[in-house]
This record gives C-alpha cells, structure tokens and sequence, in this order.
C-alpha cells in the first residue's frame, strides 16, 4: 500500500479577486491622469441635510394638524411632499457622488477636466500661462463653481493646482482670432481638484514645455 501526501494547501480556494479602484494619480512620460473624489466631510454634511429636509417639513405638517381648528389634510399632501423631499435629497446626493473630478494631459491633446460625467472642459497648451499648487481646504465644495469673473473650480478634495490661462489668448479667442467655441468659452483661472498638487503641476509645466517645443 502505498501513501501519497496530501497538500491540503492545493484545495484551498483562491480569495476571490476584486478590480482595484483606479489609481488617484498616474503619470507617464508623455501623460498623466488624475482622480478627485469628494471628502466624507461632503458625504457626512449631505447626508445631514438630507435627512433634514425628508424628516421636518413632514414633522412639522403633523405638528400644525394637531393644533385646534386645523382644517384637515388632503389625503395627496403628505405623500406629494414625501416624494418631493426624497427627490430634492437624491438630487443633492448624485451632486456630490458624482462630483469625481477627473484631470487627463496628453502632449498631443492639451488638459481635459471632467465632472458630473458630463461637464467637461478642454484646454489647449498654447492657452496655458502657468500651473501651480493651489490652496489647500475647501472639504466642502464639490462640483463645479464659479468663484467670480473670470474664475472657475472643478472641486472634488482639499488640494488643487491653478491653471491660469495666457491673457492674449485668451483675448484672440473670444475674437476668434483661433480656436473654436469651445476656446472662446476659456476662463481666466482654473482650480482644480487633484491629488499631490505639486507632482501634478510639474507634470503639467513639464507636459506643456515638450509641446510647445514640438509645435
């Protein structure tokens, strides 16, 4: 008779395998892809709304029919402004999901910013001045923002880098001297969300003297 060993290490199943969450940052010679997502300080202030206006306009209609002479409610009211309140709270809770801030730069097609899956924005190198670090803060701003003439922000996380984009292009476009519509809409400033400010913006400045170099 003979005795094989068994290896009880061969019938263990493999854990299963589950996709990795795309990198935050990545960055290669001649591209670089970033992802901003909102902070749980954004989730956690959401939620808190959203749990504020489904529960107290309800709670206070319920208060007022119990005072004397209250005229009684029509059997639609509650239920409209219970579907009202939930579609208002789910509204608010899409804007801040789907407030990932996504950055791509290639030296062939310039930086493209995109958020809300359809808001985008695309910038040619030759408009871009300068790229720098951004402040540091903002837990709170998710979306796109307008911060004043001339200033937008795609927000998705407390670090940004600013790219500020040439005056006289700027200038032609909205002659159209060059570009299409999409240049003519440029604003001055951008802040945008990303990951690691500084590497980014080097990247970015790197990215940008290469084309220029080859046009």
């Amino acid at each position: 008779m003979i005795t094989v060993p068994f290896d009880r290490s061969m019938t263990r199943p493999s854990p299963a395998s589950h996709p990795e969450p795309p990198a935050r940052l990545r960055i290669c010679e001649s591209s670089l892809e970033t992802v901003s997502r909102p902070e749980h300080a954004a989730y956690t202030f959401t939620l808190s709304v959203i749990a504020i206006i489904t529960f107290l306009p309800p709670a206070v209609l319920g208060v007022a029919q119990l005072a004397p002479g209250a005229e009684p409610m029509s059997s639609w009211t509650l239920p409209t402004l219970l579907v009202s309140c939930a579609l208002l709270g789910a509204g608010l809770w899409w804007m801040v999901s789907a407030s990932t801030i996504t950055v791509r730069a290639t030296v062939e097609d310039g930086v493209a910013v995109r958020t809300w899956r359809v808001v985008r924005t695309e910038i040619p190198w030759q408009a871009i001045e300068s790229v720098r670090p951004g402040p540091t803060g903002g837990t709170m701003e998710v979306g796109p923002r307008w911060y004043g003439p001339g200033r937008i922000g795609y927000t998705g996380g407390s670090t940004s880098v600013v790219i500020r984009i040439h005056p006289l292009y700027r200038k032609a476009a909205r002659q159209g001297s060059i570009g299409g519509d999409t240049v003519r809409r440029l604003a001055a400033e951008y802040v945008v969300s990303v990951p690691e400010p500084e590497a980014v913006a080097s990247k970015l400045t790197a990215l940008r003297a290469r084309a220029l170099d080859a046009a």
